[in-house]
This record gives structure tokens, sequence and C-alpha cells, in this order.
């Protein structure tokens, strides 16, 4: 009797599982529809891809990357730290966000 009952309730289960996925698929057939080829190239246009080869000969994509630098003005470390960091976000055209600890 145990098992019948676990059998139907499985079953009923999928049933609604394989209806949620039907409606997420259709909600993501809405998304690709409303987007055209032209706003595909403009933004592709905007954001121009920019890599980073590892050493172990990886690529990463950093595109989207950006530095965030905590820092305190009395800190001797952040003060030598800061021009190697400006360089380096120069380098590979990082924007960097700093976060002062001093309020």
């Amino acid at each position: 009797m145990k098992t019948i009952l676990s059998f139907l309730l499985l079953m009923l289960t999928l049933s609604i599982a394989a209806g949620t996925l039907d409606e997420i698929a259709a909600l993501e057939k809405h998304k690709t529809a409303v987007w055209n080829d032209t706003t595909q190239q403009r933004i592709a246009q905007k954001a121009k891809l920019r890599t980073f080869r590892l050493s172990n000969g990886k690529v990463l994509n950093i595109t989207h990357w950006q530095i965030v630098h905590f820092m305190k003005s009395d800190c001797q470390y952040c003060q030598q730290f800061n021009p190697v960091l400006g360089s380096v976000a120069e380098q590979f055209n990082l924007p960097v966000f700093v976060y002062s600890f001093d309020g």
C-alpha cells in the first residue's frame, strides 16, 4: 500500500515539475524574441572583449572586472600600494573603486 502511494505521489511530482519546466522555457523563448540582432550588436560594441592570459596558458575574459580597494588614509602600506594599483588599473583598463575606512 505504501509503495503504491509513494509511486502515485512521485508521478504527481513529475507532472508538476514538467509543467514548471515548460513555463520556464516559454519565458526564456519570449526573452530571446525581444532581443533583436541590432540590440545585441550595440551591446557587443559597447563591451569590447578584454582578455588576460594566465601563466598556465588559460585566457580569462576580464571585460566586466573591477578592482575594489579598501584603505585607510594613515596606512603606510595603502600609500605604497596605491601607485602600483593605479598602474595596473591603467594597464588593463580596469575601473578602481576605493572604499576608505576613515568614514
